[in-house]
């Protein structure tokens, strides 16, 4: 009972030495500042990754501000059209004005 006692605090020391060490990378820097992000999400912004349903705060997170942001409306909600000169995909969109992204191009 003591020996696997012991075993429990050496994986608990193990965990959270891998825990402080990933708070210092990109991603754990990020998750710190955004909470509300899962762990994976922080991971796919600091590589830079997009992926449908990211909101707008990971796009620029992961590639800077757009150099275009385009806003539209069509009596609903307010669309957006956001565009990188030098990134491919170079626009990404929100139809539904939830500042996540729908489709990109």
């Amino acid at each position: 009972m003591a020996e696997e006692k012991k075993l429990k605090e050496e994986q608990a020391k193990k965990d959270a030495a891998a825990q402080k060490a990933w708070e210092q990378t990109k991603a754990g820097k990020l998750c710190s500042k955004n909470p509300s992000w899962k762990k994976e999400e922080c991971e796919d912004v600091a590589n830079r990754k997009y992926w449908i349903g990211m909101t707008y705060d990971m796009l620029v997170a992961a590639f800077g501000k757009p150099n275009h942001a385009n806003p539209s409306n069509y009596g609903g909600a307010t669309q957006w059209q956001w565009c990188y000169s030098s990134l491919t995909p170079s626009c990404f969109y929100d139809s539904d004005g939830d500042s996540r992204i729908d489709s990109y191009n």
